[in-house]
């Protein structure tokens, strides 16, 4: 694969599927797997290619996109349009660039913002070296913040997801559907969806990052008839999860959970 340095720690590096990618040069979580091998986590990746091609033409939804591997991912298995939130502005910035070298302004709508229950502001952390786990530290601007990892925090809007999707693409008439989403936001992923409900509707199968504290999350999402798997090292689906058994899922590991009805 292919990569080079264009400047300002940018690196404009090729994908294992042609596309081409913007990362920083600082970062040691994503970029060194991007910039040497073209790929990332090659798991979570197999696994959601099965359900890309099952569904091609869905509305695919990438809540806290970093670079946007999983945005190129999908525009390239065939999603009729991906919706892509990233808060971070450094990570935003790159992956506005990725969008446009790509040719895919028409494709994927981002959204400089995290995603919540509610309408608001909120402080964000980020460590350069590490862009695979900036993270909101509160909901409001108001709140205690806690130690920052690189200097002062920044704000971000925070937006909810039925409003940022649902006037474009879940208005009567103008439905996509299936709807493929994942979510990576560090421990806020109850939020992302508790500001989703018109969108849940639509029972969307969903890539969940695996964190502490997401017991009710998935007791929910139980209760509303999706089966929760774990994606295993294979980038296969395990056997359907009991609660007790998706908490024991190891920290941000990926879990799958997908509507009654919905072939795995």
């Amino acid at each position: 694969m292919r990569s080079i340095y264009i400047g300002d720690h940018t690196v404009l590096a090729t994908t294992k599927l042609g596309a081409k990618i913007y990362v920083d040069s600082r970062d040691i979580s994503i970029a060194p797997h991007l910039m040497m091998e073209g790929d990332w986590e090659p798991a979570v990746t197999n696994c959601m290619v099965t359900f890309l091609q099952r569904h091609k033409g869905c509305l695919f939804i990438d809540v806290g996109a970093n670079v946007g591997w999983y945005t190129l991912l999908a525009a390239h298995f065939g999603a009729a349009h991906v919706c892509t939130f990233e808060p971070n502005p450094r990570l935003a910035e790159l992956l506005r660039k990725t969008i446009s070298v790509n040719g895919l302004r028409e494709r994927v709508t981002l959204t400089e913002a995290a995603c919540g229950a509610e309408t608001t502001k909120a402080r964000f952390i980020v460590d350069p070296s590490e862009n695979g786990g900036g993270h909101t530290a509160s909901a409001t601007p108001q709140q205690a913040l806690g130690a920052a990892l690189d200097g002062a925090p920044q704000l971000c809007d925070v937006v909810r997801l039925d409003d940022a999707v649902k006037a474009r693409h879940l208005s009567k008439g103008n439905k996509l559907t299936p709807i493929i989403m994942k979510v990576d936001v560090e421990g806020f992923e109850a939020h992302v969806l508790a500001g989703a409900p018109e969108i849940m509707v639509f029972e969307p199968i969903l890539f969940i990052e695996h964190n502490d504290g997401d017991a009710e999350m998935i007791r929910g999402l139980q209760s509303k008839g999706y089966s929760i798997r774990h994606v295993q090292r294979t980038g296969h689906p395990s056997k359907v999860l009991t609660l007790d058994e998706a908490v024991l899922v190891p920290f941000a590991d990926t879990l799958l959970c997908v509507p009654h009805g919905v072939d795995t």
